[in-house]
């Protein structure tokens, strides 16, 4: 839906977020690209969360929201023991009838995604994040998935306490493994 009022950061930042998600499952990046891209750019956010993400702005909206949606996508694995993630809340809106065509305040979609997932993982970091403007520590989510980089590459450490979440988060369920989408060239 769209989320009206100062809800730009929500909007761009799941567009943010999921795009390269979506690529990488499709075979079109790789998982160490997905996280170098977030790594990389997602700082440019981290401002926001401290001024409000309701007043973020520019390149704020993508990269605040993109971190956002990043802790509701573990939060999401965490509360459900990796049953659920950003796509059941993401998708569950849209299947409760929130469509583009709709109108929503920041607090309807989290509570959309809160039913759609059986949590209160979303409504909490609005709660946190948006209502009350804490800030976010970047460098302590990055330690917390296991995630730094040496050299310009990207170095994953599976005994993070959040590594086990990290692993869902760009490629899916590993039962369920994406299959490969031939790029518009190769067809």
């Amino acid at each position: 839906p769209f989320v009206r009022g100062r809800g730009t950061w929500l909007m761009e930042g799941a567009a943010t977020y999921v795009e390269p998600i979506i690529r990488a499952r499709a075979g079109w990046k790789t998982e160490e690209e997905v996280w170098k891209e977030w790594v990389d750019h997602m700082p440019q956010g981290i401002a926001a969360f401290s001024a409000s993400l309701a007043n973020a702005s520019g390149r704020q909206n993508y990269w605040a929201g993109a971190t956002f949606m990043l802790m509701a996508d573990v939060g999401l694995r965490r509360a459900t023991e990796g049953a659920k993630g950003l796509e059941d809340c993401l998708g569950g809106v849209l299947w409760s009838g929130l469509d583009a065509s709709q109108r929503v305040s920041v607090e309807e979609f989290a509570q959309a995604c809160d039913r759609a997932t059986g949590t209160t993982v979303m409504s909490g970091l609005v709660d946190r994040h948006y209502t009350k403007e804490q800030p976010v520590d970047l460098a302590a989510l990055w330690r917390e998935l296991g995630i730094s980089v040496a050299g310009g590459r990207i170095v994953t450490d599976d005994t993070a306490p959040a590594a086990q979440w990290r692993k869902l988060i760009v490629m899916g369920n590993p039962a369920q493994p994406p299959r490969r989408v031939k790029l518009p060239w190769e067809s």
